[in-house]
């Protein structure tokens, strides 16, 4: 093998650390079940938004409790709930988009100029 850092992903991971940083973050498989991976989140979002409010299939909250645990990949890959305020910020930022219709949205950028 070469002792230069190649730009192209090897096919297959390898058993040595690599010389540079990656240009993106990996994650590890999962340890934790997807059940308790569920469970974890729970206890941190239920004293934020409520039990009523999370177990209602047509709210917001449901809404970003699901994305948070099918759909976001720094959610789905990790083994423990690490960082407790992270996902608390990414649990309401998710909130807010189900919450104004963020699937509806035609522009996500800021100021009042439609150009």
């Amino acid at each position: 093998e070469s002792p230069i850092p190649s730009n192209i992903p090897s096919p297959t991971p390898t058993q040595i650390p690599s010389i540079a940083p990656s240009k993106y973050p990996t994650f590890l498989p999962s340890t934790v079940s997807k059940g308790q991976r569920r469970n974890n989140l729970l206890n941190t979002i239920i004293p934020i938004s409520g039990g009523e409010e999370l177990q209602d299939l047509n709210s917001y909250q449901h809404e970003a409790i699901h994305w948070i645990l099918h759909v976001d990949p720094m959610h789905r890959n990790v083994t423990v709930v690490h960082d407790e305020l992270r996902l608390i910020q990414r649990y309401i930022l998710a909130a807010f988009y189900y919450a104004t219709g963020g699937d509806n949205w035609f522009n996500c950028g800021g100021g009042h100029n439609n150009n």
